[in-house]
């Protein structure tokens, strides 16, 4: 795969380009290395591929653990998700035949009992599959400690990603925690706290209607976490300051930026005409469009920016600084 080097600069004292193969969910730099997270070739689990070194890591995590994101905070490597888990069973009795039940439906019941395929009800037990915010992490890349991040209001959640900047866990805040529909708003978590399975909310909430977070993205100036739903996609800065919002186009690359005029965000967005160009926002304003697709990557920590040509994907680029 090719890669680009069309970044703005950093402030980087130097930049390494490694071409990755495609495939990884997330990356991460620990030491001098490299990290993809990536599902294991051999469908025993996931690993972490050091890009630079050649190795791969195994992860010891949990039976039912999904992982969507893998960053570092201070010291440790945090790989966050969630966990798939039985809930309590619903004992469902059969009750009433449905047919006597129609006969008492007035003035409909004779063309509800006439209807084709009237179900049976049988007693049964059902029980929901729970999703739990789920975090893994090491020091050493040897021993891993997971923890399940507990709601008291019974709510569930997935992290979506982590904030190296602020220290942070974006979360999708679920508000039935076995329906994943039921996501409501992205909220950030203290990383620190939620290592031991408390959920200690930051002051900083984006509400969401039928979707997901679709990623993060880090500049020295702050992190910001991406919304897509059904009203577009929407982004909010650490500070609970809108980046970014449209409604006309699907992103596909975030990269913030450090320019003569301040802080700018450049979003890559695909038109329904199926044109890629870069959309250039200051303080949630949109200021400027170019009509070239290869000027944006996407910046997924504050050392790591992924690119590629054509707007798509694939390439990282590490800027140690």
């Amino acid at each position: 795969m090719q890669t680009t080097t069309l970044l703005p600069d950093v402030g980087a004292t130097s930049v390494q380009v490694v071409e990755v193969e495609p495939g990884f969910v997330d990356a991460a730099v620990w030491g001098d290395e490299l990290l993809t997270l990536r599902a294991a070739a051999d469908g025993s689990g996931i690993v972490l591929r050091s890009e630079t070194a050649g190795a791969e890591y195994p992860v010891d995590a949990p039976a039912g653990f999904a992982s969507r994101c893998v960053g570092v905070v201070d010291d440790t490597l945090v790989i966050g998700g969630h966990a798939f888990v039985d809930g309590d069973p619903i004992d469902y009795q059969a009750g009433p035949d449905i047919v006597e039940l129609l006969r008492h439906a007035g003035s409909e019941a004779v063309a509800l009992a006439s209807q084709p395929g009237i179900p049976e009800f049988e007693a049964h037990f059902y029980t929901p599959i729970e999703l739990v915010a789920s975090v893994i992490a090491t020091q050493d890349l040897r021993r891993w400690t997971a923890a399940d991040v507990s709601f008291t209001d019974g709510t569930g959640g997935s992290i979506a990603g982590v904030l190296e900047r602020t220290g942070s866990l974006a979360l999708d805040h679920f508000e039935s925690s076995d329906t994943a529909d039921s996501n409501y708003e992205a909220r950030l978590l203290d990383a620190r706290s939620a290592l031991g399975g408390n959920a200690v909310y930051r002051s900083w909430t984006l509400p969401i209607d039928h979707g997901l977070i679709w990623g993060v993205a880090s500049a020295r100036w702050g992190d910001i976490v991406i919304v897509s739903d059904r009203h577009g996609t929407r982004a909010m800065d650490d500070r609970g300051r809108l980046a970014f919002e449209l409604d006309d186009a699907a992103i596909y690359a975030v990269q913030p930026i450090d320019s003569e005029v301040g802080e700018v965000v450049a979003v890559g967005v695909l038109q329904e005409s199926g044109i890629a160009e870069t959309r250039l926002f200051q303080h949630g304003d949109e200021f400027m469009s170019i009509a070239d697709a290869l000027l944006v990557s996407h910046q997924v920590a504050q050392d790591i920016a992924m690119a590629a040509p054509v707007g798509k994907l694939g390439g990282v680029i590490v800027s140690p600084g």
